[in-house]
């Protein structure tokens, strides 16, 4: 078992249309001389982070879904809640327009 903090490493080796690479690469367990390993290179050949597993993409597209549903509900809470407020407002300041009819005397 490693120390908390270590990492294993591999000396790597590819190429692309732009040249041969060399680098020291993260791996999930000691690598042996010869071993292929899986690494993650953008479009000029150099190393960037480490490829997201399934897992992380099914929690980030799942938190995603319910931060939109969040959003959707609040929106929709927020304009029903408005719209109330609105109608309950115009409907009592009808009753009072009809409660003063109803309080002038008669001619």
């Amino acid at each position: 078992m490693l120390p908390a903090g270590t990492q294993n490493t591999a000396r790597a080796r590819w190429s692309t249309p732009h040249g041969d690479h060399v680098a020291a690469v993260p791996t999930d367990t000691p690598a042996q001389a010869g071993q292929t390993i899986t690494i993650s290179v953008d479009a000029d050949g150099n190393l960037t982070g480490p490829i997201p597993d399934s897992r992380e993409d099914t929690v980030l597209a799942v938190t995603a879904a319910f931060g939109v549903w969040a959003l959707a509900a609040g929106a929709v809470l927020l304009l029903t809640t408005l719209a109330h407020r609105l109608f309950t407002r115009n409907r009592l300041r009808r009753w009072a327009q009809e409660w003063k009819q109803f309080d002038m005397p008669s001619r």
